[in-house]
């Protein structure tokens, strides 16, 4: 599939990209909330964050260059996404 030529987007996706840390710190946190995942309190920073960080570096990568087959249900990138909802 053809990139899209937009700044908008690709300054989005820079963002994300540049934050990926930060955001995966502020999910697990979340998840700590409350005991709402208690699973993540047994487990350390690193475990907690898994590749989170590199699934959030690739979605922002399907904003400014979208493959359609990373996001099928059979898809890497949808696999990924599920393992980290379980």
């Amino acid at each position: 599939m053809e990139a899209r030529e937009s700044p908008a987007l690709n300054q989005l996706a820079d963002a994300i990209r540049a934050s990926a840390w930060e955001l995966a710190l502020a999910t697990v946190e979340e998840g700590l909330l409350d005991d709402r995942i208690p699973s993540l309190q047994r487990l350390g920073r690193l475990g907690q964050l898994g590749d989170l960080p590199a699934f959030i570096a690739e979605l922002a990568g399907e904003l400014v260059e979208p493959q359609p087959e990373h996001l099928r249900h059979s898809g890497p990138l949808a696999a990924q996404g599920r393992e980290h909802v379980r």
